[in-house]
C-alpha cells in the first residue's frame, strides 16, 4: 500500500460582511416589510483564521442590544462611547495582525 500524503492546507482569502443589525418593520400595504440593516465590511484576510464567525456575530449583537437598552431606555449619555469602545475591543481580538 502506498504511503498516504499529509493533507495539504489551503488558505483562501474571501471578502465578507457581518450583519451587525437587522430590523424588520411592520408589513406595508403591498405585503412587503421595510428592512433596516447595519453591515460591516470585512476585507480579505482581516480576521484570524480560527475566528468563529457565529461567536463574533453573537458578541457584536449583544453589544448592539446593550446599546439600545442603555441609550433608549436608560438614556445613558455615554452609551454610544462605551459601545464603540467595546466594539473596537471585540474586533481587535478577532483581527489578524496584518489587518491592524
Amino acid at each position: 500500500m502506498p504511503a498516504r500524503k499529509a493533507p495539504r492546507r489551503v488558505r483562501v482569502k474571501a471578502c465578507a460582511k457581518i450583519n451587525l443589525s437587522l430590523g424588520v418593520g411592520p408589513a406595508r400595504a403591498d405585503g412587503y416589510h421595510q428592512v433596516r440593516t447595519v453591515l460591516q465590511a470585512i476585507e480579505a484576510g482581516h480576521l484570524l483564521a480560527d475566528t468563529d464567525p457565529d461567536q463574533l456575530v453573537f458578541e457584536l449583537d449583544g453589544l448592539f442590544i446593550a446599546l439600545m437598552r442603555e441609550a433608549r431606555f436608560l438614556r445613558d449619555p455615554h452609551a454610544t462611547d462605551r459601545s464603540w469602545a467595546a466594539y473596537e475591543r471585540v474586533i481587535r481580538s478577532a483581527q489578524s495582525p496584518h489587518a491592524r
